[in-house]
C-alpha cells in the first residue's frame, strides 16, 4: 500500500516549479489513479480514527491538486469528502480540530472561485473561530494555517468588493507570518508572497497603483 504514495510523490516532484495547468491530462489522470489507490489502502489499514485522518489528508491533497489544475467542480467534491472524513475523526477526538479548520479554509478558497460567497464566508468564520480558540497554545504550524485562512478571508472580501475588510484580513495574515518569524521559526515565504501579491491585486483593482506596486515589489523579493 505504500506504492501509490511513492508514485504520487514522483508525479508531484516532476511538476515542481510549474503550474499544474501545464501538465498533460494523462499525467493528471495518473496522479488521480495513484490517489484513488491510496484511498483504497487507507480504508484497509489502521484504526478507524486513523483511517478517517488518512482519507482526509489524501482527499485534501487530491482536491488541492485539481484546484491548481483548474478543475474546480471535481476539486470541490474531493474537498467535501476530505471535510467529511476529518469531521468523523473530530467526533472521535477534538484533538484533530485544527485539521478541520485547515480543510474548511481550502474549501472556502474554491467557493470563492465559483462565487459562492455565502458558503465561503461561513467556512472562513468557522475555521477562524477554531484557530482563535487555540490562542497562545497555537504552534507555528497552526499559526501558518491561520495566516493562510486570513489570506483567503481577504480574497473573499476583495472578491465581494469590500476592500477595507479585505485589507484588514491581508494585514492580519502578514502579522501572523511576522509573528512566526519573531518566534525564530521559518515563515512560509511563498504564502507571504501570495498574501502581498493578492493585496497588490486588490489595490490595483481599486486604482491605487502606488500601493499595488509596493506590494508587488515586496512579494517579488520573497
Amino acid at each position: 500500500c505504500l506504492r501509490p504514495f511513492s508514485r504520487i510523490a514522483f508525479i508531484l516532484s516532476i511538476s515542481s516549479g510549474l503550474s499544474l495547468r501545464l501538465l498533460s491530462p494523462a499525467t493528471l489522470a495518473l496522479a488521480e489513479q495513484c490517489l484513488s489507490e491510496a484511498i483504497g489502502c487507507a480504508h484497509k489499514s489502521g484504526s478507524q480514527t486513523q483511517r478517517h485522518l488518512t482519507c482526509a489528508s489524501i482527499y485534501l491533497q487530491w482536491g488541492s491538486m485539481l484546484k491548481a489544475a483548474g478543475k474546480l467542480d471535481i476539486a470541490r467534491e474531493k474537498l467535501q469528502q476530505s471535510l467529511q472524513s476529518i469531521s468523523q475523526a473530530v467526533m472521535m477526538s477534538r484533538s484533530y480540530i485544527a485539521g478541520l479548520a485547515e480543510i474548511e479554509a481550502a474549501l472556502a478558497a474554491i467557493e470563492i472561485e465559483v462565487k459562492d460567497y455565502r458558503r465561503a464566508e461561513a467556512l472562513c468564520e468557522e475555521a477562524y473561530l477554531i484557530y482563535s480558540r487555540q490562542g497562545a497554545q497555537a504552534g507555528p504550524d497552526s499559526r501558518a494555517q491561520k495566516a493562510a485562512l486570513l489570506r483567503t478571508y481577504g480574497d473573499l472580501y476583495a472578491a465581494m468588493g469590500q476592500y477595507i475588510e479585505a485589507s484588514r484580513k491581508y494585514s492580519e495574515a502578514l502579522a501572523e507570518y511576522q509573528a512566526i518569524r519573531r518566534a525564530g521559526r521559518q515563515a512560509p515565504a511563498l504564502d507571504m508572497a501570495m498574501a502581498l501579491n493578492n493585496m497588490g491585486s486588490m489595490y490595483e483593482g481599486m486604482g491605487n497603483y502606488a500601493d499595488a506596486v509596493a506590494n508587488y515589489k515586496i512579494a517579488a523579493r520573497l
